[in-house]
């Protein structure tokens, strides 16, 4: 069953790391990896599909199919720009949606997350990384970003499970 992470730049090196660990808890689960903006390789030249977020409802279900989406750090608007929301496409989006977004976002703050997932109901779960910036980072603590994609694996792979079917 094909799963997709939606990551921007910052997120990448745990969504790599996260697509590695889910064979561990989900053996055989497909998970491809689409980062939100442009360019076509990481800093290490690793591939990726490039979407813009307007893009994402063409892309689901019908060009890609999968059984779920996994969005890391979802930018609903920019920093300090809450009246800028973009979740428009996300309501076209039929899948299950897994929001793994920390506390401190700034692209993603509770008075903005909070109501779109509330319009986008049971398709939308969300993943709160207490303390955690867009990049998950928190403040005091300096960790890899392959620790904290180790701690998120197995919150994806019991999401991809109950979304799996039969």
């Amino acid at each position: 069953m094909r799963f997709c992470t939606i990551a921007n730049a910052a997120q990448l090196p745990h969504a790599r790391v996260l697509a590695e660990r889910l064979h561990e808890h989900h053996p055989g689960a497909e998970l491809t990896l689409l980062r939100l903006g442009s360019g076509g390789s990481d800093a290490a030249g690793e591939p990726f599909e490039v979407v813009w977020p307007q893009d994402l409802l063409p892309a689901f279900p019908e060009g890609m199919p999968a059984a779920g989406l996994v969005f890391l750090g979802y930018p609903l608007h920019p920093p300090g720009k809450p009246e800028r929301v973009r979740d428009e496409h996300l309501y076209g989006i039929e899948v299950p949606m897994l929001f793994i977004e920390g506390t401190r976002d700034p692209f993603a703050t509770a008075e903005v997350l909070d109501p779109v997932l509330a319009k986008l109901g049971d398709r939308a779960t969300l993943y709160p990384v207490e303390g955690g910036g867009h990049s998950f980072e928190t403040r005091g603590a300096r960790r890899d970003p392959r620790e904290v994609a180790a701690e998120l694996a197995p919150v994806a792979a019991a999401f991809m499970r109950e979304h799996a079917g039969p």
